[in-house]
């Protein structure tokens, strides 16, 4: 395996980590992913990522409109957090978190 200088990732490689990325903050219902799906850092990679290879409008295109499904499993891996750590967020952190996780989709 060869390490490029550059660090620049192949657009396979690119496209791994976006998918790993999404699984993470739509897919996965560990509430203990809440940690990386609202991560302003993850999220800042991810945005560099769908720029990579001139696919940014197409990956726009992905992320126009906010399926429920997407929304609900943030939801509910907020409402799994709040119920292991016995504490509700207050509504003004709630949303910032929820904002967060939903990254890119905007609402």
């Amino acid at each position: 395996m060869k390490i490029y200088e550059s660090g620049a990732f192949s657009r396979e490689e690119a496209n791994a980590l976006i998918k790993a990325i999404l699984y993470i903050k739509f897919t996965c219902h560990d509430p203990d992913s809440l940690l990386y799906s609202g991560s302003p850092l993850i999220n800042s990679a991810l945005d560099k990522l769908f720029e990579m290879h001139g696919h940014k409008a197409d990956w726009d295109k992905v992320f126009d409109t906010l399926p429920e499904f997407n929304k609900q499993t943030v939801l509910d891996k907020i409402k799994l957090s709040e119920m292991s750590e016995e504490q509700a967020l207050d509504e003004e952190t709630r949303q910032l978190v929820i904002n967060c996780c939903l990254h890119p989709y905007e609402l």
